[in-house]
């Protein structure tokens, strides 16, 4: 019997190099450079205005959040009225209880701050404080409009005391621009 030996049995043949050249692995390196140079300031913009949709989604549910204390119509945690009692109407002197408040309101403080307020006999308390800059350092967000002080006042019902202007929330970078209705009967709702 003849032994024959076959081309791709031989052993002392080289296995064929695999790996990549270096022409290659540079255009694939270049054809990502170009994709991220192309993807990136989009992401950036995109993320911009995310920040003003994110600070006009924080402020709808500071106004949620009040009109939901002022419906809950029970005492608000460490908020004390002082006055003869339970029924008492304030004044000097008496005994500190714990009393419901007339209303709940934000107030605007500066154009990147706000406050939850509770009015109560004779007196205003402040619950929470906001300050966007606080919270996002980097921020260009401005709420240009009510003015400054201005309140907005939930009653027990859940409806609003009186008629309150459109919030408006800018950012200063891209010009993007968001408002806030409240309608008179406390309902909150973006543009």
């Amino acid at each position: 019997m003849r032994w024959r030996c076959l081309g791709w049995m031989t052993m002392n043949r080289r296995p064929k190099s695999r790996g990549f050249s270096l022409i290659e692995v540079m255009i694939v390196i270049s054809i990502i450079a170009v994709v991220a140079a192309i993807a990136i300031p989009g992401l950036h913009q995109s993320m911009r205005k995310q920040r003003v949709r994110t600070e006009t989604r924080l402020l709808m549910s500071a106004l949620r959040e009040a009109r939901g204390i002022a419906l809950s119509r029970t005492s608000v945690p460490g908020l004390q009225c002082i006055g003869a009692g339970n029924g008492g109407s304030g004044g000097g002197g008496g005994t500190a209880y714990d009393c419901l408040p007339k209303t709940i309101g934000l107030r605007l403080t500066s154009p990147t701050s706000y406050e939850i307020v509770a009015q109560v006999p004779g007196n205003e308390v402040i619950l929470q404080i906001v300050d966007l800059r606080e919270q996002h350092p980097d921020t260009e967000v401005s709420i240009e409009s009510p003015p400054p002080t201005t309140i907005v006042r939930f009653t027990g019902q859940g409806t609003l005391a009186s008629a309150a202007p459109p919030f408006v929330i800018r950012d200063l970078s891209t010009d993007e621009v968001h408002t806030i209705n409240v309608t008179l009967a406390g309902s909150v709702s973006i543009e």
